[in-house]
């Protein structure tokens, strides 16, 4: 049975692909030029630096999938290996 009820597109399907990128990366942009307004007091140093959070999860995030691609290719059974 087929659906013929109209439906009203979504936020997302609104904002798909481009659109959706640009607008992240404009709140990116404003969130890090917000970070001058604040006050820092690093406990560590370089925690006090300015867009330590986006920089650092930038990083981390790179870093997390060189350890995903990494413990994939060690895990990954050979080819052939469910072949009946």
């Amino acid at each position: 049975m087929r659906d013929t009820r109209k439906t009203s597109p979504t936020l997302m399907k609104t904002l798909a692909g481009k659109d959706l990128r640009k607008l992240g990366l404009l709140v990116l942009a404003v969130l890090v030029l917000l970070d001058l307004a604040v006050a820092h007091h690093g406990y560590f140093g370089i925690d006090g630096t300015f867009g330590f959070a986006a920089w650092f999860g930038a990083l981390s995030c790179f870093a997390l999938i060189l350890l995903a691609l990494a413990v994939g290719s060690i895990l990954r059974a050979p080819e052939g290996t469910y072949d009946d």
